[in-house]
């Protein structure tokens, strides 16, 4: 009989914690919202992507912005973990990550953006080309190259998915050790993590049909179902 939380029980004791808590949990999240939109709407205005050659060259750059502004996850989940663990809980832990451990955020921030650059950047170049010249057979290149993207991305984001939140539960850790540990313990709980995952579709597409406006109470509940996911993995020795 298995020792963990079921996700249907994860997602109820994410309700409850979030309770009276859903205003300061939006703007958490809004904050890191208008903070990472400013920055990607700056780098647009500086680096258009009018030219094939400058679309490379804004996506690379835009992949080194998004690695920075990563950082910001780890002190999300420390604001959600304090949160789940009756902790203080405030706005200024976003930038938890600058100020502790940068270096080790960065790294995982850099490890995953560039898990998603590699396993995306084929699929949007073939759409790109597809735009400038119109040749159907871009399209479908185009189509291929996201599916097996995705294909090889989302196991390995599943497997990564832990690393920031081990930062927090190991401040010793360096930014590999973190990702390796995640690899390690998310070996017997990625089915878990997808099921849950999964079990939010129907929620954001109800959020769609409210013109998104929906996603400022489930964005906020989503964080703290896969903050508790990781409270309930981590309680068993073995893990």
């Amino acid at each position: 009989m298995s020792s963990y939380t079921s996700g249907a029980e994860i997602k109820d004791m994410a309700k409850c914690n979030l309770e009276r808590k859903y205003g300061v949990s939006i703007l958490v999240l809004l904050t890191v919202a208008i903070l990472e939109n400013s920055a990607t709407l700056f780098l647009s205005q500086i680096i258009p992507a009018g030219t094939f050659a400058q679309f490379i060259i804004y996506s690379l750059c835009s992949f080194l912005l998004s690695a920075f502004l990563g950082i910001f996850k780890l002190g999300t989940c420390l604001f959600f973990l304090n949160m789940a663990c009756g902790q203080p809980y405030k706005l200024d832990q976003l930038f938890y990550g600058f100020q502790y451990n940068a270096s080790a955020a960065f790294t995982v921030s850099f490890a995953q953006g560039l898990l998603s650059l590699i396993s995306t950047l084929p699929f949007r170049i073939l759409l790109r080309l597809y735009v400038e010249n119109r040749n159907i057979d871009y399209l479908c290149f185009s189509l291929i190259a996201f599916a097996v993207g995705f294909v090889i991305q989302y196991p390995i984001s599943l497997a990564l998915s832990q690393s920031f939140y081990l930062l927090l539960d190991f401040p010793e850790y360096t930014g590999k050790q973190a990702l390796a540990a995640s690899c390690k313990i998310m070996k017997k709980h990625m089915w878990r993590l997808f099921c849950l995952q999964l079990s939010f579709l129907p929620l954001m597409f109800i959020c769609i049909l409210t013109f998104s406006i929906g996603f400022l109470w489930l964005v906020p509940y989503m964080n703290m179902t896969y903050t508790l996911f990781f409270l309930d993995i981590m309680k068993s020795p073995a893990n």
